[in-house]
């Protein structure tokens, strides 16, 4: 009796998907060692199910937008690496560079937690590490678009401690990996057009600088003086805020610190031009008094420069010292104020005048609104800005050189706003017949037609303006408000601006002001 046997033929596709399941649902194999990480891949963005498990020599990917491994799609996966690393004791620097999320954890401690969607970002985190084996797991996930991971780390020695750990960029965003770094013994640069190293353009390169320092329990005022743009973290708290092209100008921010070790951090970016970059902070003194209104600083100098001889509650800054003083513990010349102070303000436009014998600087949230800072005769100057409701920092600086002395400082508002703009434009003159369509955008998004028959122009050079066009200040506030403009000649749209619907570039009215078409 002969047998029989049976064969069964599963088609490729099919015998494809067995595999993939047997694979990904089998027991996880690989272990992590010394020389490379255990890497389990997730199908899914939460580190959970089904996974594939292998060994990673190290982690530095960069899959663009394919596919981590075969089975996995390219967006819309997760990664476990885990790894035990043996160490020597000290202080050590740990970086993540992803697209997107990224949790790091060292010895079940998590150091840098960036669990978001973000674009291409570096993160970093030092820690204090005794000599031994040391666990490491870090945790990936990627939305969509290009995938990113890397991990890197680096022993920071002791002369971290006395300087600051300088991260430079050969671009503005410090991001990627530094085209060098070094240890700086303070911040204090003023390269001017050229560059701080070789390595490096004159332009368009940053600096990321870190620094541990031990303070004692107070608050302390942290000023930066830079060309181009900065941010200041203290502890991971971002206390300035000036990511943003402009000339060397001054920042101050003032935070209470615990006794003890603090994370500082200055980001910087030079565009193009000058370079300057400087950090430096001081301990702000106790005033004499509870300070319920202006707290003034009072500096035996005209630079505002070392510790204040007294700091005292200024209930208003109306002063007419004329050729007196201004506290016995100063002379009549040759002394500098700072006051500061936060007020609660409704939202709209605020004007600010200052009126001083001699020099004045006025900032309100960090900028710089009034800057005076001369010798002068007695004189008054205004800025306006425009405020959101809520609390708001005014600080202003004055010196006085010698002769009589003076300082005030008086606000007004919410002002009574303009609501309406004007419109400067052109259209080709006689014979042709030539007309201006102006539509101001709804709060629906839809276009409001001005006038129907539109304008025309009768001046031989087809100049055309357009006085009076209303603007929602309460929704766009001195930006503006969106309008399309559109010129027609003999029955044909020849041109138009602000179809922000289809794709142009937005154009506004802004208000109590000549706003003028591109033609």
């Amino acid at each position: 009796m002969n047998s029989r046997v049976r064969i069964r033929t599963i088609a490729p596709s099919l015998f494809v998907s067995v595999v993939l399941l047997a694979t990904l649902a089998a027991p996880a194999v690989a272990q992590s060692t010394s020389e490379g990480w255990r890497a389990e891949y997730f199908g899914n963005r939460y580190l959970t199910g089904s996974r594939l498990v292998r060994q990673d020599a190290e982690i530095s990917f960069d899959w663009g937008s394919g596919s981590p491994a075969p089975g996995l799609a390219a967006d819309s996966f997760s990664v476990r690496w885990t790894r035990n690393l043996q160490l020597q004791e000290g202080r050590y620097r740990f970086t993540t560079v992803t697209d997107d999320g990224v949790r790091l954890f060292v010895d079940g401690q998590l150091v840098i937690d960036q669990w978001r969607e973000m674009a291409p970002t570096q993160f970093s985190a030092e820690v204090e590490l005794s000599r031994g084996w040391h666990g490491l797991r870090m945790e990936y996930f990627e939305a969509g678009g290009g995938a990113v991971a890397r991990l890197s780390w680096v022993k920071v020695d002791g002369a971290s401690r006395e300087g600051w750990h300088g991260s430079y960029f050969a671009n503005r965003w410090c991001t990627g990996t530094p085209a060098f770094t070094r240890y700086d013994p303070q911040i204090s640069f003023a390269w001017g057009t050229g560059s701080p190293d070789l390595r490096l353009p004159a332009d368009g390169f940053s600096v990321r600088w870190t620094r541990d320092i031990l303070f004692e329990s107070g608050r302390y005022r942290f000023t930066t003086v830079t060309d181009d743009g900065v941010r200041l973290y203290i502890d991971s708290r971002l206390i300035i805020d000036q990511w943003r092209d402009m000339s060397p100008t001054e920042h101050s921010a003032e935070i209470q610190l615990a006794a003890g070790r603090h994370a500082v951090r200055m980001d910087y970016y030079e565009a193009w031009g000058g370079a300057v970059a400087s950090l430096r902070w001081t301990r702000a003194e106790t005033p004499d008094e509870p300070v319920t209104d202006w707290r003034g600083e009072y500096y035996a100098n005209t630079g505002l420069l070392g510790s204040p001889v007294l700091v005292r509650n200024d209930r208003d800054i109306a002063f007419d010292w004329s050729a007196g003083r201004a506290d016995q513990r100063l002379s009549a010349d040759n002394f500098s104020v700072r006051w500061t102070r936060e007020l609660k303000l409704e939202r709209g436009l605020y004007r600010f005048t200052t009126e001083t014998d001699d020099g004045v600087r006025l900032y309100v949230d960090g900028r710089l609104i009034i800057d005076q800072w001369r010798a002068m005769a007695r004189g008054k100057f205004s800025s306006q800005i425009h405020l959101n409701q809520g609390t708001h920092r005014v600080r202003m600086e004055y010196f006085e050189l010698s002769g009589l002395a003076s300082a005030r400082l008086e606000w007004e508002g919410p002002l009574p706003v303009p609501r309406v703009g004007n419109l400067v434009t052109h259209v080709p003159p006689y014979p042709s017949y030539s007309w201006i369509k102006v539509y101001q955008l709804t709060g629906d998004r839809t276009w409001r037609d001005m006038n129907p028959k539109g304008w025309a122009s009768l001046r031989p050079d087809g100049l055309l303006k357009i006085d009076g066009l209303p603007v929602e200040y309460s929704r766009y506030g001195q930006q503006g408000h969106p309008y399309r403009v559109e010129q027609w000649v003999n029955g044909r749209l020849v041109r138009s601006v602000g179809d922000i619907l289809r794709g142009q570039a937005e154009f506004c009215i802004r208000p109590n002001a000549d706003n003028y078409t591109p033609w």
